[in-house]
C-alpha cells in the first residue's frame, strides 16, 4: 500500500539509503491515488536533494523508463550547471527531454538553469571617494565566499542615504 512504502521509504532516507528510498517511492507511486500525494512529493524532494551525483546518475541509468527518473536528471542538470559544466549539464537536459518529454522537469528544462544558489545582494561604494575601501571590502567577501553554498551580487553605492536606501530596495526585488 501508499503508506507502507512511503513510510519505509522515509525510514530509508532516515538511514541514508537512498536507492531502497527510491524503490519504495516507485511502489508508493503505483498507489498515488489512494495515498498522500503532499507526503511524496516531501519524500520525493528529499531523496533527490540527499542524493549523490554518483547515486543520481546510477539510479537514472538503472530506471530509465521510471517518472521518478525525471527529478533525478534534473538535479544532475542543475549540479552540472551550478559547477560550470555546462556541456554535462547539457547533456543531462537532452536525456531528460527524450525520455520523458511530458515531465514538468522537460517543460521547465527549456529555461535558462539559473544558479539554485541563494543570492546575496552587496552595496559597496565601488566609485567615488570610497572606491579603495570598497573595492579592497569586495575582494575580501569574494574570497570569504569561495566555496560558499551562496552567490554574491555587487551594487555600486554612493555615499548618499537616499539613494542607497532605493539601492536596497532595488536588490530586494531584482
Amino acid at each position: 500500500s501508499f503508506s507502507t512504502n512511503a513510510l519505509l521509504a522515509e525510514i530509508a532516507l532516515k538511514k541514508g539509503e537512498v536507492e531502497p528510498a527510491f524503490v519504495r517511492l516507485r511502489l508508493a507511486a503505483k498507489d498515488l491515488p489512494a495515498g498522500d500525494q503532499e507526503w511524496f512529493d516531501y519524500l520525493k524532494s528529499r531523496m533527490v536533494e540527499q542524493a549523490t551525483p554518483a547515486e543520481l546518475e546510477h539510479l537514472a541509468n538503472l530506471y530509465r523508463d521510471s517518472p521518478l527518473t525525471a527529478p533525478l536528471l534534473f538535479r544532475l542538470a542543475r549540479l552540472a550547471s551550478d559547477e560550470g559544466r555546462a556541456a554535462d549539464a547539457g547533456k543531462w537536459l537532452k536525456i531528460l527531454k527524450e525520455r520523458f518529454p511530458e515531465s514538468k522537469e522537460a517543460q521547465v528544462a527549456d529555461t535558462p538553469l539559473a544558479s539554485s544558489r541563494p543570492v546575496i545582494g552587496c552595496l559597496v561604494p565601488l566609485t567615488g571617494n570610497y572606491a579603495p575601501y570598497g573595492s579592497r571590502l569586495k575582494q575580501g567577501m569574494e574570497l570569504a565566499a569561495q566555496g560558499a553554498p551562496f552567490e554574491l551580487v555587487y551594487r555600486d553605492c554612493p555615499n548618499d542615504p537616499a539613494q542607497a536606501g532605493r539601492m536596497v530596495q532595488e536588490l530586494s526585488q531584482d
